[in-house]
């Protein structure tokens, strides 16, 4: 058997090595030329460049061959954008052209066969959900009513700060990414469910909290530009690496979280539950949509169910919101306080601004913000030196379209280096 699969694998190898030889170069329309690239090898392009981390790497080579730079990753064509002007010239003048994102593994296991907010092609569902998330999620208002959630978690982290001092009074060792990333998983599953999962009147485990945990960094692990398989299809035929396994697994677990999420409401919706009222849970998502529902002479779980209809899942946006708000708001928050520690003067102008504009009898509130200039930039200088995902989720061209003078076909491959 073994013998079987390595005589199989040399046929492809033969085979892929003999159309690349023999196949003519791409042609290119006269008055265009293609982005610059460095030397490649035979069937896996440009892949031996690729060393961790990534954005460094290609940083490096954008300095050599200029903010534009064509690769070769094994069979997929791959543009690579550094500057800010080119950048913006993608998601201006070519937004439409670069709209959709390319076929990986990840996106049809994950992404629910490309149906979930993230890895949905440009088109009639795409425009659906963008809508509905756009009024339902991400609207002025919406946003508003959550902010004493907001509010509350970040007293309830200030209160915990305060607990952790040693008996003595002196200093002692906090590990900030574990609190913000709770602080973060605490506001976004309030909002989504109305579950409260650490501190003063936590209504989830731990345990349940752990394994999200585990959920989020292995999503961040699989996702992305990071298999092999999807840009040499022919791994992925073979199994090699296993990573169609793992995301099998990790998509059984998300599966398993969120159904039993979904359980809870079902179980509890029943119409006096609700009128008895929840005022902190008719917050939450998950029970604005199910309320609406009862107040309809409806099921309770109605609402979702026009909701699995647009989305192809009930859960794939909320686990889109959840793992896109948790990790990456805890790397940028203690990214910030680093920079500030090790910049006394900055951190002694941002407490004078605050003491000037709020005083020191009161709280800092998210009203307050727009009036905070220098703590704002603070914000900004943090994302821009340190940003959470500083390649952006790929996209792919659907079009021919050109891009800082350069010509790129369809089906090319877009990474921004943030």
């Amino acid at each position: 058997m073994d013998d079987l699969l390595f005589y199989l694998a040399l046929l492809l190898a033969v085979l892929l090595l003999s159309r690349l030889i023999l196949s003519p170069p791409p042609i290119h329309p006269s008055n265009k030329s293609p982005p610059p690239s460095p030397p490649s090898l035979p069937l896996i392009g440009h892949l031996h460049l690729f060393k961790k981390p990534l954005h460094r790497t290609l940083a490096d080579l954008s300095l050599k061959y200029g903010p534009v730079l064509s690769l070769r990753v094994g069979a997929r064509p791959v543009i690579v954008v550094s500057s800010f002007s080119a950048a913006e010239e993608c998601f201006t003048k070519n937004d439409i052209a670069f709209g959709n994102r390319p076929r990986f593994l990840a996106g049809k296991i994950l992404g629910y066969d490309f149906t979930s907010p993230v890895w949905a092609p440009y088109g009639d569902h795409w425009r659906n959900i963008r809508r509905i998330t756009t009024v339902g999620v991400y609207s002025t208002a919406r946003v508003n009513s959550f902010s004493p959630i907001r509010s509350a978690e970040v007293r309830s982290i200030v209160k915990c700060f305060f607990s952790s001092r040693s008996i003595d009074g002196g200093f002692t060792k906090v590990e900030l990414k574990s609190v913000f990333f709770d602080l973060s998983f605490n506001v976004m599953m309030e909002m989504i469910s109305g579950k409260k999962f650490h501190g003063d009147g936590a209504t989830g485990s731990r345990e349940e909290a752990e394994e999200f945990r585990e959920i989020v960094e292995e999503t961040f692990r699989l996702a992305g530009a990071s298999n092999l398989g999807d840009f040499m299809p022919v791994l992925n035929r073979v199994g090699f690496l296993g990573v169609e396994k793992r995301l099998l697994r990790l998509q059984k677990r998300r599966d398993t979280f969120f159904e039993r999420l979904i359980e809870e409401f079902r179980l509890k919706g029943n119409r006096a539950m609700f009128r008895r009222g929840w005022r902190r849970g008719r917050r939450s998502l998950m029970r604005c949509c199910l309320c609406r529902s009862l107040t309809q002479g409806t099921t309770p779980m109605r609402s979702l169910k026009v909701l699995s209809q647009l989305w192809g899942s009930s859960w794939p946006p909320l686990m889109s919101l959840l793992a896109a708000g948790t990790d990456t708001t805890a790397v940028t928050t203690e990214w910030a306080l680093s920079h500030l520690l090790n910049n006394p003067e900055t951190l002694k102008k941002a407490r004078d601004e605050i003491d000037t504009v709020v005083g020191h009898d009161h709280v800092l509130k998210e009203s307050s913000l727009p009036n905070l200039p220098y703590l704002n930039d603070i914000i900004s200088e943090t994302l821009r030196l340190c940003p959470a995902g500083p390649l952006l989720v790929p996209h792919e061209s659907t079009k021919e379209c050109t891009v800082g003078g350069y010509y790129v076909p369809s089906g090319t491959m877009l990474l921004v280096n943030a």
